[in-house]
């Protein structure tokens, strides 16, 4: 759980993409059968992305749909060091996989139309909402707080005004639009992350530093309130090292204050 709410979004997300890729290529809709057919060996139980270590789906070929590989010419086998014998239909089967996979795939097509990893977007935002309900209030308020110092940082770098397309590349990217942050953790147990907006966080300016100091403060609050000495002092060490990177040394001195006398 502990990296599930930065990795599920981009599942879900591409989850999404694989889906409109095989429907519009005529594949066949999600659970596809090789998918039922492990669901059926796990006796119905759902596959989903902790289950990628331990489990990989293979996409069935169907050999009748495949091109015939041409036969070696007479000159071809007579220079062969190992004589050629007559193939039969086991030799055929092994030698389908031998074969280059682009010339399986023909066109592309068929990799389009399939796919090796679970397409149950449903059952990836249940091990979400799952992981958020097993997450304690302080653990969420602290991780948005260092996730807000981290995007204020990275807005600080010279030449960083928000996204950034590189000058020379041939990839197309579109345009991210981010929302305003807040100084209390996001309720994400609704989303569904069916935007590129849902799972990309962009750097934050200066005009966003009171609500990172108000993020830090209220994680503070809430760390005091709980009984977590050392956590709330880990905050308060962070907040003064932001401050002080900011060249605001008096405030950056404040915190620590607080942080020793959290610890004292």
């Amino acid at each position: 759980n502990r990296y599930c709410e930065l990795t599920t979004p981009l599942i879900v997300k591409a989850q999404r993409s694989l889906v409109d890729r095989v429907l519009e290529n005529g594949g066949p809709p999600p659970p596809q059968p090789h998918y039922r057919f492990m669901l059926r060996q796990r006796e119905d139980r759902p596959i989903g992305s902790r289950d990628y270590l331990e489990l990989q789906l293979v996409t069935a070929i169907d050999k009748r749909k495949l091109q015939p590989k041409q036969q070696p010419t007479q000159a071809e086998q007579s220079d062969s060091q190992q004589p050629q014998r007559p193939a039969d239909e086991a030799d055929e089967a092994a030698d389908v996989f031998a074969r280059d996979p682009h010339e399986i795939y023909e066109n592309g097509l068929v990799a389009r139309q399939l796919s090796c990893v679970p397409l149950d977007m449903e059952t990836s935002l249940d091990e979400f909402r799952q992981a958020l309900d097993a997450t304690s209030s302080t653990s969420k308020s602290l991780r948005h707080a260092r996730q807000l110092a981290l995007l204020y940082m990275a807005g600080q770098q010279e030449g960083v005004t928000g996204f950034q397309r590189p000058s020379s590349s041939g990839v197309q990217f579109r345009d991210v639009t981010d929302k305003p942050p807040t100084s209390m953790p996001p309720d994400r147990r609704t989303e569904k992350f069916a935007d590129a907006a849902d799972c990309t966080k962009l750097p934050l300016p200066k005009s966003q530093l009171p609500v990172v100091v108000e993020a830090y403060e209220k994680a503070i609050e809430l760390l005091s309130a709980k009984k977590q000495r050392s956590l709330a002092a880990q905050a308060y060490r962070e907040l003064g090292c932001l401050l002080l990177h900011l060249e605001r040394p008096r405030d950056a001195l404040f915190y620590w204050s607080e942080c020793l006398d959290c610890l004292l």
